[in-house]
């Protein structure tokens, strides 16, 4: 009521009078960022002001508004003036402030923060001054200053034409990038991010949560074909010399096997870690090269180890040979000349797709497409056999000759001495897969990446404080989930790889696994796809074709989790979640895709069935280490059971689980089992039940009956909580959630994982 009086009273005061909240502290908002966020994304309409006195920022708004403000949001726009905004507008609707906004302006009026001032040729932020025109500010989700609860974003600069320049590029990467923003503030200068950072409740700068990035770095070292320069990277000079001779010895191969002189210095940059590298150049790879600025950008972090992606190869050779006709000739000739690729070098790595079966046809490989859509890690390591094979089959000049010129079509050619090279290859190949370590028995989290500002998924910092606060419960062992996406139900599609900088990509599971394992926890890859046009278990093809190409897909994109679970010692891989039509429908094409990740991936391997239907009927299970199921089974039909009836309800549901295990004579895993806080989440435990209120009792009440009841049960090797969040605060956003972090549940299984019961 606080909140809507205040409304009703500016309301009343025309824009000239109103010059300023009144009140002892002038930056006290009774509003929260959070209530802002939600008020942005429910308001009716969205305002769009734009300086009067320039017409860039308006047609580029114009064109924007029509390519993307139809997304995923049905509220419509009004893009107006800053001269035509009043004040009866700026009561009822957020507003987008665009542009550079004159000294009178009455825009300039509507942000009062302490950090942020307008100057006459620039702003100042954060006790800096920004004066270039290539100074660009955004600041997401702040209260207007006249009405708090409508909510602001700001994005200005001292050059319209500067600031265009800046989001039309962005948004053509990132889509509806321009409309929402968690971000609290970003400013760049000359297209690069150079501060970056969360805002608080109180609408204060986030210490915790804030960067400021250095772009030019420190020329540390340098050669013939490097000039090194370090971003704070933290790497001693031991180790600079060690990746200065590692680099070398690769461009010297090369060098000596095609008779030519590597070019450069080109710039190498050393960054501390994926997670500022991300925030910094978007990318969470371990290297990537921007062939335009002819730059290395690189991280030598420990979940690394020996694992070297090389990507300054690309860079050498297409300086060397220029673009070649078909990109995998590039892809394959940088890891071949890249020794340690992946630590076993590509050769292994392709050789234990071929003996797998695993392998995609040379077609593929060669063709741009195809090898764009597959898993990066399986294509470059057959791209770079396949140039192996060319390199022993051709003179270096030919070689040469056919990265130049070849087009995908002449490189088909070789397919069948191609696949009888390979057979001789495989002769003699031994791979030395990871050998299966011991199990206790497993209690712990799947760990969820909640978080894709960076910072704030699997490989951020906020990561490494809850997986510190996951293994103080006593958890061993944590599940990593990779997702992707399916638009159709019925009809096959590829399965995307996420690569993003704030997604599940490689990079972030590969630093998950590595800080679950400094902890001694044993680690679980479990890749999942999610969709919004349904849950997975009803994907159901319409007729053989499609389940055959169905298949195809899925194992093209479940292969490069296998290939990743092994290449870093994974101990657990589970090869599929929930997909109830598909597995109740065509077992033996399950079973055929079991052994072909046996034969890539050393480790325990399983699958997580749902409750149900799919547990209760699936026959998949011969090529499996374990049984494994998602158990969102009721516990109780009643309103209000006691304590006793819901350890009743989940005595039953584990003697349905222990009759099905039976069946099999191998190890059961509860992959997922889980309650949340609400009312009622024992009658329906895997419903969302949005209309039911906040109830942490109820959650405590479900978990103290799960654990009594799983006490005594030895045949079950493992369980997986689902789930625990990639940052603490997470429950803050989500209080009804499933995840017991930082509620009175926590306590609860902190008591039954330490055996303090």
């Amino acid at each position: 009521m606080k909140i809507a009086w205040s409304i009703v009273l500016m309301s009343l005061c025309c824009w000239s009078c109103n010059q300023g909240r009144t009140g002892t502290d002038s930056h006290s908002y009774p509003v929260s960022r959070e209530i802002l966020m939600d008020n942005w994304r429910n308001a009716e309409k969205l305002l769009v002001v734009y300086p009067s006195d320039d017409t860039i920022v308006r047609h580029f708004m114009e064109q924007y508004l029509v390519q993307f403000g139809t997304g995923r949001r049905a509220a419509p726009f009004e893009l107006i003036s800053d001269i035509e905004v009043n004040d009866s507008l700026l009561a009822r609707y957020p507003a987008m402030l665009i542009g550079h906004f004159s000294a009178d302006s009455k825009c300039r009026e509507l942000i009062d923060l302490p950090y942020f001032s307008w100057m006459n040729k620039g702003f100042s932020f954060m006790g800096k001054q920004f004066l270039s025109e290539d100074d660009i500010l955004r600041l997401s989700f702040v209260p207007n200053a006249r009405y708090p609860d409508r909510p602001l974003m700001l994005i200005t600069g001292n050059s319209n034409s500067k600031i265009v320049a800046q989001f039309s590029s962005r948004n053509q990467e990132f889509g509806n990038y321009l409309l929402w923003d968690s971000w609290g503030y970003q400013i760049f200068h000359n297209g690069q991010r150079i501060m970056l950072g969360m805002l608080n409740d109180r609408f204060e700068r986030d210490d915790v949560k804030s960067w400021e990035f250095d772009f030019r770095g420190k020329v540390i070292a340098h050669n013939e074909h490097f000039d090194f320069y370090d971003h704070n990277s933290g790497l001693s000079e031991l180790q600079t010399d060690s990746i200065m001779a590692y680099t070398h010895r690769n461009i010297t191969a090369f060098e000596t096997v095609f008779g030519v002189t590597a070019g450069g210095p080109f710039a190498y940059h050393l960054l501390p870690s994926t997670e500022v590298k991300g925030l910094m150049y978007n990318n969470t790879d371990q290297s990537h090269t921007d062939m335009t600025l002819q730059a290395v950008y690189a991280v030598y972090e420990h979940e690394f180890g020996e694992h070297y992606s090389g990507t300054e190869m690309e860079l050498i050779i297409a300086d060397a040979f220029g673009y070649p006709k078909t990109l995998a000739m590039l892809k394959g000739l940088s890891a071949t000349f890249n020794s340690k690729w992946e630590d076993k070098g590509s050769r292994y790595w392709a050789l234990c797709l071929y003996q797998a079966g695993a392998a995609p046809v040379l077609h593929d490989i060669l063709d741009a497409d195809s090898y764009q859509q597959r898993s990066p890690l399986i294509m470059q390591a057959c791209a770079s056999l396949f140039t192996q094979y060319l390199l022993a089959t051709y003179t270096p000049t030919e070689v040469r000759s056919l990265y130049n010129s070849a087009t995908s079509e002449r490189l088909m050619q070789e397919a069948e001495d191609y696949d009888s090279w390979i057979r001789k290859q495989l002769q003699t190949f031994e791979p030395e897969k990871q050998k299966k370590k011991s199990l206790e028995r497993l209690q712990g989290f799947n760990f969820a990446h909640e978080g894709y500002n960076v910072y704030n998924g699997y490989l951020g910092s906020e990561a490494r404080k809850s997986i510190d606060e996951m293994h103080n419960t006593g958890s061993n062992t944590m599940a990593i989930i990779p997702y992707s996406v399916t638009r159709e139900m019925n009809k096959p599609m590829p399965f995307p790889i996420m690569q993003s900088a704030g997604s599940e990509n490689d990079a972030s599971v590969i630093k998950a696994a590595h800080e679950a394992q400094e902890r001694g926890m044993v680690v679980m890859l479990k890749p999942q796809i999610w969709s919004h046009m349904g849950w997975p278990g009803d994907i159901a093809m319409k007729n053989e074709e499609d389940w055959s190409l169905f298949f195809s897909y899925y194992e093209n994109w479940i292969m490069h989790y296998a290939l990743l679970a092994e290449m870093y010692d994974i101990e657990l891989f589970c090869a599929g979640v929930e997909f109830q039509q598909a597995t109740l429908t065509h077992p033996e094409a399950w079973e055929t895709l079991f052994r072909k990740i046996r034969s890539l991936y050393g480790g325990y391997l399983t699958y997580a069935a749902n409750w149900g239907a799919e547990i209760e009927g699936a026959r998949i299970w011969d090529q499996l280490d374990f049984i494994s199921v998602n158990c969102y089974y009721p516990i109780s039909k009643q309103e209000s059971p006691t304590d006793e009836e819901l350890l009743s309800g989940m005595e039953a549901v584990l003697d349905k689980l222990e009759q099905i295990d039976r069946r099999t004579d191998k190890p059961m895993m509860i992959t997922e089992i889980g309650f949340k806080s609400i009312d009622k989440p024992w009658i329906q435990p895997h419903a969302d039940h949005d209309e039911q209120g906040v109830n942490n009792d109820s959650q405590v009440r479900c978990y103290e009956a799960m654990f009594r009841a799983l006490k005594d049960e030895s045949w079950i090797q493992g369980i997986y909580l689902w789930q625990w969040p990639s940052y603490m605060d997470y429950y803050r956003h989500n209080p009804k959630g499933f995840t017991p972090a930082g509620k009175p549940a926590e306590e609860v299984v902190r008591k039954y994982f330490t055996n303090q019961d």
